[in-house]
């Protein structure tokens, strides 16, 4: 659940600092999501902002694994399965 996520969350910024970490990262700022996109070509640009714009119809998204990963470029530095279900 969002909860359960936000806890680790929460717990994992128990063991840093803030200067550690990008303050859209930080508890009380940061959003669960998942990033479909994080670079687009400038001359793309405007067409992937016109396509985010579109309303869609709702979906269900099941996640199996929860990385942590540093960019630019991104590098996975630890990968775990999720639990199904929670």
């Amino acid at each position: 659940s969002s909860q359960q996520l936000k806890l680790v969350h929460h717990h994992l910024h128990s063991l840093l600092t803030a200067e550690q970490c990008r303050s859209t990262y930080l508890p009380g700022t940061w959003v669960p999501h998942c990033t479909l996109a994080s670079t687009i070509a400038s001359n793309r640009k405007v067409e992937a902002i016109d396509f985010a714009r579109q309303a869609i119809d709702p979906f269900e998204v099941h996640f199996d694994v929860a990385d942590c990963a540093s960019f630019v470029p991104v590098e996975v530095l630890r990968e775990r399965t999720l639990t199904p279900g929670i």
